[in-house]
């Protein structure tokens, strides 16, 4: 069985450091950039160049898959278009998968939201998929 390492750092440059077409299946939930209160925690969840930001993440994980491989991005419901539109400029999207998650923050002023999309893109047409 593989090890497991944890790296802790800023995503970007620690992404750089990985080698090119070196991963096949990549998960990730990034920080929504909504101003979340993360129960306590001193991260702020906002970034006035998020969706550059974004664009800069799925590239460095664009570069790190390899030709067959799959990426999966869990990310807000209310960003939809946006992400959709980033996504899909650099992976081929093949789906959105809805996750109900009854356990979602409630708002005082607005509809609750019991899902949230995850993206599923590749890199080719050519890929490895185990539903």
């Amino acid at each position: 069985m593989p090890s497991i390492e944890i790296y802790q750092g800023d995503c970007l440059e620690l992404l750089k450091t990985f080698p090119m077409e070196s991963v096949d299946l990549v998960f990730t939930d990034p920080f929504y950039n909504e101003k979340y209160n993360y129960r306590g925690s001193d991260f702020v969840d906002y970034r006035e160049d998020y969706y550059e930001f974004i664009e800069a993440v799925f590239q460095q994980l664009y570069r790190l898959l390899k030709p067959t491989g799959s990426i999966y991005v869990k990310h807000s419901s209310r960003q939809i278009p946006q992400i959709l539109e980033i996504f899909s400029e650099i992976f081929k999207f093949q789906n959105l998968i809805i996750w109900v998650a009854n356990s979602q923050a409630h708002p005082k002023d607005n509809y609750d939201s019991y899902y949230e999309p995850i993206f599923f893109g590749t890199v080719s047409d050519e890929y490895t998929f185990n539903k």
